[in-house]
């Protein structure tokens, strides 16, 4: 019998990934500061257990004491005897009509004796504290023309409802990592299919994966910033201690205390954005906004909270909050109180208007810098990769720094790159971005495809399709997600036909979906 001898085939090698240690290491430090954001609301509150006032104690804690065991917060600070204006007390900006009013009388009295006056803290009909003011004037042995002026805010804490709301943020802290854990096993299934079924080039053996940046992923989450500014209201009796710190400089680690934790007001921009997509989305308006960087809103409203927190409570400007303390007060209540609800929704108001100022803006003046273009998708779209929408320089700020200080900003800006095609569909047709306000770019994976010999053979920008928005109601220019699962390490958007789609005019499009449900396209 005649044997036959199978021909001789040289194997594969055998396909590896590497992750780049660096920014898989500064991937995760963003992680673990999004996933810290709530807790890190106690460092502003350190001191959990004190003992009650003594004159020793409050000799030795300077002009800034904060017990919280009692929930007080004492500014102790030397005025001039003849000063006039108001504004000029440290913590005035909390001075409702009574205490001015009186203030005012005994100032223009010039009497050496002592002053004390409170009121209530109010956020509508419901009693948050009470804030006082006391005077001491000079005594006999004091040459000095200066008065001794105190000021306290008490705020009424329960013990029950701070373990409640030290729940809330456990719950939501775990909440936040399990979805940090959904965005990391998105790299586990790119890396588990490349080992499995490789890249449609074959002669690929090695991948380098760059981890992205998962934040634009928790903020976009409309629970998670809805939580994140309830949070920050429901915990104003700390917002008012941090504001008396910020009227004061002398105890520097303080005010910078303070100033952090303000910064919390953040959340108000991101969840007006999130809800602002709920709008946009329902009335078709994606093609008046651009998609803003995170990371640019987050800087912009820091600089915005700090500034006008810094100008209100130490300048005249703290006059606009003497209006509005008084609002919703009758004048017998005026005298005796102050209402919180004003102030906090223009405060709400004011900086959740910022994004979306921010981004008209950006859409106006790139409108001006390029030509119109068809907003229907087309086959076309995907015949050649864009190389711009590919490029590291097309994406959010801390990964463009990222890469530049890293050195990898020339080995993804070469001509060979591939990617961001997803992009060039949100250009051509805003309609298609399911989160119009926010820059998802930071979230891509770089990824640099290597041969046997070591060489590059080409960089890869890889984007989760979570972001499109395929528009089923839209029969002309819906995209279809097809239920065959494909062999293939990446999902695929592009208008070949398949055992469950079939285009039905020359720009339908279609995401074919990879091996275990990959997420990631070119």
């Amino acid at each position: 019998m005649t044997r036959v001898h199978g021909l001789n085939e040289t194997p594969l090698p055998r396909r590896r990934v590497v992750w780049h240690k660096p920014m898989a290491f500064l991937s995760l430090l963003i992680a673990f500061n999004v996933a810290t954001m709530l807790m890190k609301a106690y460092l502003n509150a350190i001191r959990w257990l004190q003992n009650y006032y003594t004159p020793e104690l409050l000799a030795e804690q300077g002009r800034l004491y904060s017990d919280r065991a009692n929930g007080t917060t004492v500014l102790h600070w030397p005025i001039h005897r003849n000063v006039s204006e108001l504004t000029t007390f440290p913590g005035a900006f909390f001075y409702g009509f009574g205490i001015r009013q009186a203030l005012m009388q005994f100032l223009e009295a010039k009497e050496n004796e002592t002053f004390g006056r409170c009121q209530h803290v109010l956020f509508l009909s419901s009693r948050l504290g009470e804030f006082c003011v006391w005077i001491n004037p000079p005594t006999e042995t004091d040459t000095s023309d200066e008065i001794q002026v105190f000021q306290a805010l008490v705020n009424w804490q329960q013990s029950s409802f701070l373990w409640i709301k030290l729940a809330v943020r456990i719950v939501l802290t775990a909440y936040v990592c399990r979805e940090l854990a959904v965005y990391y096993n998105n790299y586990n299934i790119l890396a588990t299919n490349f080992i499995k079924v490789g890249l449609s080039n074959k002669s690929i053996v090695k991948i380098q994966i760059y981890v992205g940046d998962p934040t634009c992923v928790i903020l976009s989450n409309v629970w998670v910033s809805l939580v994140f500014v309830l949070d920050f209201w429901f915990s104003i009796d700390s917002v008012g201690e941090a504001l008396l710190a910020i009227s004061q400089v002398h105890d520097l680690p303080a005010f910078l205390l303070a100033i952090l934790y303000c910064s919390r007001s953040v959340w108000f921009a991101y969840f007006s954005m999130r809800a602002s997509i709920i709008v946009i989305k329902r009335f078709h308006l994606e093609h008046y906004f651009q998609p803003i960087d995170p990371t640019m809103v987050a800087i912009a409203a820091v600089v915005y909270t700090a500034t006008l927190m810094i100008l209100s409570t130490t300048t005249p400007l703290m006059h606009v909050e003497y209006l509005l303390w008084d609002v919703t007060l009758s004048e017998a209540a005026q005298l005796e109180a102050i209402d919180t609800f004003p102030i906090t929704t223009g405060i709400t108001l004011a900086l959740g208007a910022i994004p979306i100022i921010f981004s008209v803006g950006a859409k106006l003046y790139h409108s001006r810098s390029k030509r119109q273009v068809q907003r229907g998708p087309s086959a076309k779209l995907f015949a050649q990769p864009s190389r711009r929408t590919s490029l590291v320089i097309y994406n959010d700020l801390k990964q463009r720094m990222a890469f530049k200080i890293l050195g990898l900003g020339r080995l993804f800006n070469d001509t060979d790159s591939v990617g961001g095609s997803l992009y060039k569909l949100h250009e051509r047709n805003p309609a298609y971005n399911l989160m119009p306000l926010f820059s998802y770019r930071g979230s891509d994976c770089f990824v640099a495809c290597y041969m046997s010999n070591g060489q590059v053979d080409s960089r890869m920008r890889l984007t989760l399709w979570r972001c499109l928005d395929c528009m089923e109601k839209n029969q002309d220019q819906a995209i279809h997600v097809c239920k065959t699962e494909h062999d293939n390490c990446l999902s695929r958007l592009d208008a070949t036909p398949c055992a469950t789609f079939f285009p039905r005019h020359p720009s339908a499009l279609c995401i074919h979906i990879g091996k275990d449900k990959s997420p990631w396209i070119l």
